[in-house]
């Protein structure tokens, strides 16, 4: 009994070790990816309906992280009025498969209350019941892009006119 015992277990982690690297290497990965673009991420889990918006998704409203709660609240809060029914339509007729492509432009409230053009896009993944379980995507603001086509627009539409009224006085 005065005799002493080692015991000892060998587990070879080697595989584990990779996994964790492929993962630090996919974090670093996403980090770079969110610095480099302007775009906003979200993350929809439709399972228990939580919703996840980046801070830019949340800067190109106007909002600091911690302002914005991360719900789908806030993001029906802040669709345009005009805009909500066809948001809500695209989005049950993506999930649904009778469109192909989540891709849609809208109106959001910005914090300084005026109204910035946003275009998301997303995918969706099922479970084997054909079930959407999450929502992910992009949200870029496009609406300087939206002022530079109406300009773009008005010269049209003013060189359409002069080009009618030379013809009719020639």
């Amino acid at each position: 009994n005065s005799q002493r015992v080692l015991s000892a277990t060998v587990r070879d982690i080697t595989e584990r070790k990779q996994v964790e690297e492929e993962l630090r290497n996919s974090r670093e990965l996403y980090s770079l990816i969110m610095q480099g673009s302007k775009d906003g991420i979200w993350d929809w889990n439709l399972l228990d309906n939580r919703v996840y918006f980046s801070p830019a998704w949340k800067g190109q409203l106007g909002y600091s992280d911690d302002e914005l709660e991360n719900s789908f609240a806030t993001f029906e809060r802040l669709l345009h009025p005009n805009d909500t029914i066809e948001v809500m339509t695209h989005i049950d007729d993506y999930l649904q498969g009778k469109v192909k492509q989540y891709d849609i432009e809208f109106r959001m409230q910005h914090k300084d209350r005026t109204w910035r053009w946003i275009r998301t896009r997303g995918a969706a993944i099922y479970n084997a019941e054909g079930i959407a379980t999450r929502m992910a995507g992009s949200h870029a603001d496009i609406t300087e892009y939206k002022r530079q086509a109406e300009k773009l627009h008005a010269i049209e539409d003013r060189y359409r006119l002069l080009a009618t009224l030379v013809s009719d006085n020639v």
